[in-house]
């Protein structure tokens, strides 16, 4: 769906990213990536399989603007346009109450999760915008479509001001010919889950938690990474050419049950 499409995704060595990223590449999309750490992008980089020709990769910090801005730019010098961004890098933050919760801890959720969507939908749309065409789609989550259950404000908070974000600029963006969407997962099997799991359980255990988790959901499984990467794909394609402003949930259900 993607073949020679340039794709350029944040946190591409996440579960989520590193699933989009294989999904993309195997599709014969060109590749740029980002990450904070070296190592990561680089064994990324060789499970891809990708020629230098066909990839390109960022270790930076998405709350850094002139850093997004500047990926955006050397992305668009080596494949010449911008076809797809994918805004995924996040974090989950502290589990805790709201009265427990310090500033600075709320604070770096929402520089990440908010302000890295939002460098990411600036300098995109204004790229794409130059183009007349692009589709870039954000990740945010289902605890963006009702309040998640508690313990987790900072991040339910953020992922609601993805939400904002994305249906605001679709309606902006679409004049210039450009698509954006939203992707909300409920739990996923990945690194983010098992540290939530862990918070969550306290005394009784990750496993406990996982099993109250699993038991709200319908189809009684968590999301795989490559289910994500999946609804990703589609809303980047031209397959959703028609879509704009859209959130779609993965969650086997949980949101109706």
């Amino acid at each position: 769906m993607l073949k020679d499409k340039v794709v350029l995704i944040t946190g591409a060595t996440g579960g989520i990213g590193s699933a989009t990223a294989k999904m993309c590449a195997s599709s014969g999309a060109k590749m740029a990536v980002q990450s904070t750490s070296e190592a990561k992008l680089a064994s990324l980089k060789a499970s891809l399989g990708l020629p230098d020709d066909r990839f390109v990769g960022f270790v930076l910090d998405i709350t850094d603007e002139a850093a997004v801005e500047g990926m955006v730019k050397r992305t668009v010098e080596k494949y010449g346009r911008l076809d797809v961004m994918v805004n995924n890098a996040g974090y989950e933050g502290a589990v805790k109450s709201v009265t427990d919760l310090t500033s600075e801890e709320f604070e770096k959720v929402l520089r990440i999760n908010v302000l890295g969507v939002f460098y990411g939908l600036k300098h995109g749309v204004r790229q794409m915008r130059s183009q007349g065409y692009g589709s870039i789609v954000n990740t945010a989550s289902i605890v963006a479509l009702y309040g998640g259950g508690g313990t987790m404000c900072d991040y339910v908070a953020s992922k609601h001001a993805v939400l904002g974000l994305t249906r605001s600029v679709a309606i902006e963006a679409v004049k210039y010919g450009v698509r954006v969407n939203a992707v909300a997962p409920g739990p996923v099997d990945d690194r983010m889950m098992r540290s939530i799991e862990g918070s969550v359980g306290g005394k009784n255990g990750a496993a406990a938690a996982r099993k109250g988790m699993v038991g709200n959901i319908p189809d009684g499984r968590y999301a795989t990474t490559e289910d994500i990467a999946n609804g990703i794909v589609f809303l980047a394609s031209d397959k959703a050419s028609h879509i704009v402003g859209f959130v779609l949930a993965i969650d086997g259900g949980e949101l109706v049950s």
